[in-house]
C-alpha cells in the first residue's frame, strides 16, 4: 500500500543573467532539461545508426521558462528556471570564452572528443532548425540547443546503446527567489546529483537562505 504524502510548499529560483556562466556541458543518460538528444547517421535526418556514421549529436543544453525540480542534501528540494535572457547571455558568453571542448561525463568526469560545432537560440516555435531535426514543441522559444562533433568511439558506443540520452550544463549559478510552488511529492522525483553543486559559487548559500 503506497503511502500518500502531504504537499510542500517549494521555493523557486530564476537564473541571474549578469551573475552566471556556463563551464562545461556534460553527455547524461536523464537530462534536467527532459529532451533527449538526437544522433545522425549519414542520411539527413535519420534517427538510426548506418554503418557510415557522422558523429553528430544535437540537443537542448538550456531549456528556457522551464522549471527544473532539484533536491540535494544540502539545500532540500526547489525549482530552477532560466529566463531567456539568462540562456541568450549564458550561450553567447560559452562560446566567447571558447569552451567548445569543455565535456564532461554523467558530471563525474572530463570528456576528450567533444566539441560544440553549432549553437543556435531558437528563434521560431515551428520553423525552428530544432524542429526540422526532429525535435518536438515542447522546448520553448529562447532554448539553447548545441550540435556536438563526438570523435570518441567510447562516448559514441554509449550514446548508441543508450546510455547517454541528453545534454546537461554544468554552471555557476546565481539565483535570485522567484515564488513559492505547491507540488505533490512522489517516489518519482529526480534527484540532483550532488556532484554539480560542489562547483557552485558561494552566492548559492545566500540564494538558499
Amino acid at each position: 500500500k503506497r503511502k500518500i504524502m502531504a504537499k510542500k510548499r517549494l521555493k523557486k529560483y530564476v537564473v541571474n543573467a549578469d551573475e552566471s556562466d556556463v563551464f562545461a556541458i556534460s553527455v547524461v543518460d536523464a537530462p534536467a532539461v527532459e529532451s533527449e538528444f538526437i544522433a545522425l547517421a549519414k542520411e539527413k535526418e535519420t534517427l538510426y545508426f548506418k554503418d557510415e556514421e557522422k558523429h553528430m549529436l544535437y540537443g537542448c543544453a538550456l531549456r528556457t521558462d522551464f522549471p527544473m525540480y532539484r533536491n540535494s542534501e544540502k539545500y532540500g528540494e526547489y525549482y530552477i528556471e532560466f529566463s531567456k535572457e539568462s540562456v541568450e547571455k549564458m550561450a553567447r558568453r560559452f562560446m566567447k570564452a571558447g569552451y567548445q571542448n569543455n565535456w564532461t561525463e554523467g558530471h563525474q568526469k572530463e570528456a576528450e572528443g567533444l566539441t560544440v560545432v553549432e549553437s543556435w537560440i531558437k528563434t521560431d516555435p515551428y520553423k525552428d532548425k530544432s524542429i526540422a531535426l526532429g525535435f518536438g514543441e515542447e522546448c520553448a522559444v529562447g532554448s539553447w540547443f548545441v550540435g556536438c562533433y563526438v570523435d570518441s568511439n567510447d562516448i559514441w558506443e554509449k550514446v548508441k546503446n543508450g546510455s547517454y540520452r541528453g545534454f546537461s550544463v554544468e554552471a555557476l549559478c546565481s539565483l535570485d527567489e522567484l515564488e513559492f510552488n505547491k507540488v505533490e511529492n512522489n517516489d518519482n522525483m529526480e534527484v540532483d546529483n550532488e556532484t554539480f553543486w560542489t562547483k557552485l559559487k558561494s552566492v548559492l548559500a545566500e540564494a538558499f537562505g
